[in-house]
């Protein structure tokens, strides 16, 4: 993903659509037999309508908004799963889930537990190959009388292909901070170390935070939100380099939700962004190695502007002379038009695009050459 530090890496692609039954946050994705769907929480009765579970619902997106996809559930039972995430901790490739869980069946007088529960691995679905083995981290985390823990997540800060596990701490006399834990062992005999040096850089007054990979790079950002802004305070990602956490600057829309989450609407490989009420489509498929890049004009590819009503100029830039092929596909990877197919000199080439015949939607454009090269296009009519 390449970051434009001025705000246009998200755009809203659709407000107040229907959620279906999701209750609760969204997680990222899960594997199914038909692709990747997203994943959120779903509270329902179970059996008895004082005794409440939660469940992992499974959400696909058609042109009337969210519906449900089918044998969508995997419950946790008797308990409340309040937040959740997914990373892979133990290196096995497999995302495993780390759950806040809540105890309200009578007499339990709402009991917490923090558990991650191991991913053994399911050639259709992540959904159906989650295993009893599971990581309880009460002991560690929830008998503290000095220190109140939170908000646990797990994500790769190292890039080690191990997930870290990040929490929230209050101690009694000092301010929130996010605590980092590196994890050793196995699941069955888990070790958790905390590494202190892994905060360094993060601001203070933090008010809530998550964790994802949001430039492709196999190293997650912290999403934080922090006080000040508005009354709901404002939300900034991090990176993490060289032993330090910095900010990337402006890459979220101006705006002050609630909460923000991440997934892959379209399985286009890049994460997009879910407000209440709101979809925002990330503009930006491309890995690269830095941070962001300063100015649209060095890129290989890219267009403007995107969005766009009608007509746009797709710029690309050749390193040396030879034949390029820029064809521009639909969002189900249908061609839509073959727009350049010819040699073409070194250096710097532009394309006017008139799309004035195609309906609104999501486009991609890709530059066919020695090095392929593909940009996520917004026509808005």
């Amino acid at each position: 993903m390449e970051f434009r530090p001025d705000s246009t890496n998200f755009v809203v692609a659709a407000g107040g659509r229907n959620l279906g039954r999701s209750t609760g946050p969204i997680l990222g994705n899960f594997r199914s037999p038909n692709g990747p769907v997203i994943t959120s929480i779903h509270s329902y009765a179970y059996g008895d309508p004082f005794f409440e579970t939660d469940a992992f619902y499974l959400m696909s997106w058609s042109a009337d908004g969210w519906c449900g996809y089918s044998n969508g559930f995997y419950s946790y039972m008797s308990y409340q799963c309040r937040t959740a995430n997914l990373a892979d901790l133990n290196g096995d490739g497999l995302r495993d889930v780390c759950a806040t869980l809540l105890d309200t069946r009578w007499g339990q007088s709402n009991v917490w537990s923090w558990q991650i529960r191991q991913n053994i691995g399911n050639d259709s679905a992540d959904l159906y190959s989650y295993s009893g083995n599971r990581i309880y981290l009460d002991t560690l985390f929830l008998t503290n009388p000095d220190t109140t823990f939170s908000a646990p997540e797990i994500g790769d800060i190292t890039g080690d292909g191990r997930a870290e596990l990040a929490v929230f701490a209050q101690p009694t006399d000092g301010e929130r901070e996010i605590l980092f834990y590196e994890f050793s062992g196995t699941v069955l005999q888990p070790v958790f170390t905390q590494r202190p040096e892994w905060s360094n850089g993060l601001p203070t007054g933090l008010l809530s935070f998550h964790l994802a990979d949001l430039d492709a790079d196999s190293l997650c950002e912290l999403i934080v939100k922090t006080e000040g802004g508005s009354n709901w305070g404002h939300w900034e990602i991090y990176f993490r380099r060289h032993g330090q956490w910095a900010l990337y600057e402006n890459i979220l829309p101006e705006f002050t939700p609630t909460t923000i989450y991440f997934a892959d609407l379209e399985g286009d490989g890049d994460l997009d962004l879910f407000t209440p009420g709101q979809v925002w489509i990330s503009l930006n498929p491309d890995a690269i190695s830095e941070p962001f890049i300063p100015h649209p004009s060095s890129l290989i590819l890219s267009s403007y502007p995107n969005p766009f009503n009608a007509q746009t100029t797709i710029t690309f830039t050749l390193p040396s002379a030879g034949r390029v092929r820029l064809e521009l596909f639909d969002v189900l990877g249908r061609s839509a038009r073959l727009l350049l197919d010819e040699p073409r000199m070194a250096g710097e080439h532009f394309f006017r695009l008139d799309a004035s015949d195609l309906p609104t939607g999501i486009y991609f454009a890709r530059l066919a050459g020695r090095e392929p090269h593909t940009i996520k296009l917004m026509l808005l009519k």
